[in-house]
C-alpha cells in the first residue's frame, strides 16, 4: 500500500497558490476600479461636454459623471449592496482557483512519490 503525502491543514496553502491568488485578486480589483463604459454628451444649454463612466465587475454598480454639468451626483446604491453583488463572484472565483491549484500541487506530490 502506498503512502500518500501528508495533507495540509484547512487554511494552510502552498506559497505558489498564494502568489497566484494575489495576482487574481489584483486583477479582480482592477476590473472593479477601471471604468467599463464611457458615455459622452454635450450640454445643449452651456455647450459643455460631460462623461458618464460606469464601474463594477461582473455587474455595473456605480455611475460617475464628470465634466460641465450643473448637478449630477454619483449614482450608487449602497456600498454594502455593491460589495455583495461584486464580492461574492470574486470570492467564489478565488476559492475555486485556490482549490484547483492545491489539487494540482497534491497530484504532483503523489506522482513524485510513486517514482
Amino acid at each position: 500500500m502506498r503512502d500518500l503525502p501528508k495533507k495540509r491543514p484547512l487554511f494552510q496553502i502552498h506559497l505558489s497558490t498564494a502568489i497566484v491568488l494575489m495576482f487574481a485578486a489584483g486583477a479582480m480589483i482592477w476590473a472593479n476600479a477601471v471604468p467599463k463604459k464611457v458615455f459622452e454628451g454635450k450640454n445643449p444649454f452651456t455647450g459643455g461636454v460631460w462623461q458618464d463612466k460606469v464601474y463594477g465587475w461582473p455587474i455595473y454598480t456605480m455611475m460617475r459623471t464628470e465634466g460641465d454639468i450643473e448637478v449630477k451626483p454619483e449614482r450608487q446604491g449602497s456600498f454594502l449592496v455593491s460589495g455583495i453583488i461584486n464580492g461574492i463572484p470574486c470570492l467564489f472565483l478565488l476559492v475555486l482557483l485556490a482549490h484547483i491549484c492545491e489539487r494540482y500541487i497534491f497530484s504532483r506530490e503523489v506522482r513524485k512519490e510513486e517514482r
